[in-house]
C-alpha cells in the first residue's frame, strides 16, 4: 500500500500526517511530526524489564467432603477386617502345630478369608487415588481423618480450583497457596494444595487442584458454592508493565503505540495481559527498552482514524 500525505483539521489544529500502513501481523504504523506530537501531548515512556509471580486463573467449588468420609470409613473398616483376618490365621496355624485342634481345613479357610480381606483393603485404597487424587491418597491416615473432621466442624473447607488455561499448571502442587477471591468476605485465602485432583471437570473439561483452606472461618463456604479465583503457584514470569494510560481500544482490542522513531509510532496488539496494581503484564509482544506512548494515546488513534476516512482506508 502507497503511503499518501494528506492534511487533518483535529481539534482546531491541523496536522500533516501519513495515511496509517496495515502491517502483515495486524500493527499498524502512523507518522506524526514532532510539532504535531507535541500538540496532542504525545509523551513516551520506556519498558522495563519486570518479574511477576504466576497465578492460576480458574474457578473454585466448596467441595462435598461427604464421599471422602464414606470412603475412609470403607478403608478403615477393611483395615480392621484384613487385620482381624490375619490374626486368626497366625492363630489358627499355631493351634494346628501345637496339638491339631484346628484343622487343615480351617486354616485354609482362614487363609482364604485372609485373601479376601486384604483385596477389599486394597480396592478401597485404590478407590481413594482414583476419585481423590494421589495427593490425598498419600496423606497420612491420621492427617486424612483429621482433615475430615475440621471440614466436618467447620473449621476447614476443601476447594476444588479447575484452571481455565490448563498450560499453566504446575507439575508440583503441593505446598502453601495464597488464594485471591472473588468473594468480598474471603478476598485472601490461605491454604495447603492437596496435588491435583483425579478427574477432570465434567462439564469444563479442565484439570483441577484441591486445596485445603483452615487459615480463617469458613463459616459461609457451603458445600457446592462456586466463585472465580486466582491461586499463585509460585513461579515467575518475565516481561513489562503497560500503564492503563498507554491502552486504547478498537476494533474489538487492545491496543498500544510503540515509538519506533523520530516521527514514527506503530499501534501493537495487547494479548495475553492481565492486571497488577500500576498497570497491565504481557509477556508477549513487548521488550523493555522499547518507548510506548503514555500520554495521548487516544488522540494519537482519533488522528489515525481520520487519516485513515481521509484516505479512502476501510
Amino acid at each position: 500500500m502507497v503511503k499518501r500525505r494528506v492534511c487533518l483539521f483535529f481539534g482546531g489544529l491541523t496536522f500533516a500526517a501519513v495515511a496509517a500502513t496495515p502491517l502483515p501481523n495486524s500493527a499498524v504504523t502512523l507518522t506524526l511530526a514532532v510539532g504535531d506530537q507535541q500538540r496532542l501531548g504525545i509523551a513516551t515512556q520506556r519498558l522495563i524489564e519486570r518479574r511477576e509471580r504466576v497465578f492460576l486463573t480458574g474457578l473454585a467449588k466448596v467441595v462435598d467432603i461427604g464421599p471422602l468420609a464414606a470412603l475412609e470409613a470403607e478403608i478403615e473398616s477393611a483395615r480392621a477386617a484384613a487385620e482381624t483376618a490375619s490374626a486368626e490365621v497366625a492363630r489358627r496355624v499355631r493351634l494346628a502345630a501345637a496339638d491339631q485342634s484346628a484343622s487343615r481345613q480351617a486354616v485354609e479357610a482362614a487363609k482364604a478369608q485372609a485373601v479376601a480381606d486384604r483385596a477389599r483393603l486394597q480396592l478401597a485404597e485404590r478407590r481413594l487415588a482414583l476419585e481423590w487424587g494421589t495427593g490425598i491418597a498419600q496423606l497420612r491416615v491420621t492427617r486424612r481423618a483429621q482433615l475430615i473432621d475440621d471440614i466436618a466442624n467447620g473449621e476447614a473447607v476443601l476447594l476444588r480450583i479447575d484452571a481455565l488455561d490448563t498450560n499453566n499448571i504446575p507439575v508440583t502442587t503441593a505446598g502453601s497457596v495464597r488464594i485471591r477471591s472473588a468473594l468480598p468476605d474471603y478476598a485472601t485465602l490461605d491454604g495447603d494444595s492437596l496435588g491435583l485432583t483425579a478427574t477432570a471437570d465434567p462439564r469444563l473439561q479442565t484439570m483441577g487442584i484441591f486445596v485445603l483452606i483452615r487459615s480463617q472461618p469458613v463459616n459461609h463456604l457451603q458445600a457446592g458454592r462456586m466463585f472465580s479465583v486466582e491461586m499463585e503457584i509460585g513461579s515467575v514470569e518475565t516481561g513489562v508493565v503497560l500503564p492503563a494510560s498507554a491502552l486504547v481500544r478498537l476494533d474489538g482490542a487492545t491496543w498500544v503505540y510503540l515509538r519506533v522513531g523520530v516521527s514514527e509510532f506503530v499501534r501493537s496488539a495487547v494479548v495475553g495481559a492481565r492486571p497488577v496494581p500500576d498497570g497491565w503484564f504481557v509477556t508477549m509482544g513487548f521488550k523493555p527498552g522499547e518507548d510506548i506512548v503514555v500520554n495521548g494515546a487516544g488522540s494519537a488513534l482519533a488522528v489515525e482514524r481520520n487519516t485513515d476516512a481521509a484516505s479512502g482506508i476501510d
